[in-house]
């Protein structure tokens, strides 16, 4: 008995040591390439935004693995706080796919923007693009943080499937001081998040997971809750946010340039991506798949009826990458190929601008306050009803047994 325990004595230290050895040399490899402190913890939330009596935007200085941001917490090379004399300042505006995910090192599409406009005439591009922000929380960074950067075009390009999560996205209070968006651990293992970016489950296996938390939510829920069509009022509240942010960008004097959102999905979508489709509505669970789709066709339309409405221009991207698999990493992220694309169709719209910004037409009448209200209303007596209870929690978690997690939209 006693050797019996010795050996798994053993056996235990020289796992404990394997282990401890990986976790060190995680933690080197995170020091030598991304210059992060042995121990430090790294926290996405925490390391790249933060809130303070300004709002939330970019932290300064930010880094988390490979993203790195400037001193004013934009994902771009050191500005000043006014462009330079005779050039053109562009900030683009966005979420995640914005931001840049599955891209190679300045693969993204604005760095590629950059590149494109400098070979002939004095540009600066700016990305001020902040993951999981939807339009209200776009406009309050406008508002309250990029707008003192004096930028001469804005381009926004907007995430539609925020408004089919549980609640509306809504606009957050500012912060009277600094606080932590993500409150640190004293120690989290780096070597679990290295096994999460380096291995994966087997695709059989992450689709059953991603089937049985979707089977969960449906059987939990009301049948009535969820979107079985477009829901009018979230489109309705989509429209009406993009139209508050063109407004304000005039009012500031900048050009706002209104791009359409791409998905690698077509319409109606191909066999083949159905997984890829479940695995997406994972993170919005009330809507069905055929209306993630629907929605975005929807949402493109609305997006090209303000422009319209408004006098802006707008770059239909949906109708160029969208039902193109290979230029996209996953259900919205693009690959370098499809950053690319997305680059080379900015920068013909940008350098088709006038010299003079004109300004934008008046504000939709379709969103005044008493149909915005009424809309919104609309949107909260609708909130998801759970079989399992009479009362329900402020937000939904995503389903169990998800493959990786979606960005909130604040």
């Amino acid at each position: 008995m006693i050797r019996l325990l010795r050996r798994l004595l053993w056996v235990a230290t020289i796992l404990f040591a394997i282990l401890l050895g990986a976790e060190l040399a995680a933690r080197m490899d995170d020091r030598v390439r991304y210059g992060v402190p042995l121990t430090a913890e790294p926290n996405e939330n925490r390391d790249l935004v933060v809130a303070d009596s300004t709002g939330w935007h970019g932290r300064p200085y930010g880094r988390y693995k490979q993203w790195q941001l400037d001193r004013f917490g934009f994902r771009s090379p050191d500005i000043a706080l006014t462009p330079p004399p005779g050039c053109k300042r562009v900030v683009v505006m966005g979420a995640s796919e914005t931001f840049g995910l599955y891209e190679s090192d300045s693969m993204e599409y604005p760095a590629q923007l950059q590149r494109l406009l400098a070979k002939d005439g004095c540009y600066q591009v700016v990305n001020a693009a902040i993951v999981g922000f939807s339009v209200p929380a776009l406009t309050q960074l406008w508002n309250s943080w990029v707008s003192r950067f004096k930028p001469d075009v804005v381009v926004v390009y907007p995430s539609p499937v925020f408004y089919l999560a549980d609640r509306i996205p809504h606009y957050r209070l500012i912060p009277k001081r600094s606080i932590r968006s993500d409150p640190s651990r004293w120690w989290f293992p780096r070597l679990v998040d290295r096994a999460h970016d380096e291995f994966h489950w087997p695709d059989v296996i992450q689709r059953h997971r991603v089937k049985r938390g979707l089977d969960s939510y449906d059987a939990t829920h009301a049948s009535d809750s969820l979107f079985a069509a477009v829901p009018s009022a979230r489109l309705q509240a989509f429209y009406c946010d993009l139209d508050s942010l063109v407004t304000t960008i005039d009012n500031n004097g900048a050009q706002p340039v209104l791009v359409t959102h791409a998905t690698r999905f077509s319409n109606p979508p191909m066999a083949e991506d159905s997984a890829m489709l479940s695995a997406w509505r994972q993170f919005t669970p009330r809507a069905t798949t055929a209306v993630l789709v629907s929605f975005e066709a929807a949402a493109r339309a609305s997006v090209i009826e303000l422009g319209q409405q408004r006098d802006v221009p707008v770059v239909d991207a949906a109708a160029v990458l969208g039902g193109h698999r290979m230029w996209f990493g996953d259900f919205v992220h693009f690959t370098d190929e499809g950053a690319s694309i997305m680059a080379d169709l900015l920068e013909a719209r940008i350098r088709r601008l006038p010299g003079r910004i004109a300004p934008a037409h008046p504000p939709s009448a379709a969103c005044g306050r008493p149909k915005l209200e009424a809309a919104r209303g609309e949107l909260f007596r609708s909130a998801p009803k759970d079989k399992t209870s009479t009362r329900r929690s402020g937000t939904t978690s995503p389903p169990s047994g998800t493959t990786s997690r979606a960005p909130s939209a604040p």
